[in-house]
């Protein structure tokens, strides 16, 4: 399980394990649970099966997520590490219900 409070990161090492598993063709499954401002948790669950990701976004337990309530999945074909000015972001893409977006930020890790 990977963990992100804030700006503060825990695990990371077993999140690019599982990005390793995924560019090996490797089952694999993994956790996210990142928090609300006002610490209500977020769990995102990613399943590799050899040939797609899984996606599951559980915020049900997200006090302020009104309408947008509850599990979405999706399936989605990779993960990309995008570098930007402060931060480098894991991104979900290629993904089936993408519903206009372009795909699903996982993970955004500050620069030191």
């Amino acid at each position: 399980m990977s963990l992100q409070r804030g700006v503060e990161i825990s695990n990371l090492d077993k999140f690019e394990k599982f990005i390793w598993n995924v560019e090996q063709g490797k089952v694999d499954k993994i956790r996210i649970v990142q928090y609300t401002h006002e610490g209500d948790p977020v769990f995102q669950t990613l399943e590799h099966s050899k040939k797609d990701i899984l996606y599951v976004l559980d915020n049900r337990q997200d006090q302020f997520a009104g309408d947008h309530k509850g599990l979405h999945k999706d399936s989605c074909k990779r993960i990309v590490k995008e570098q930007r000015e402060s931060e480098t972001v894991y991104r979900l893409i290629d993904c089936t219900n993408e519903n206009g977006r372009n795909g699903y930020d996982l993970l955004y890790v500050l620069e030191k």
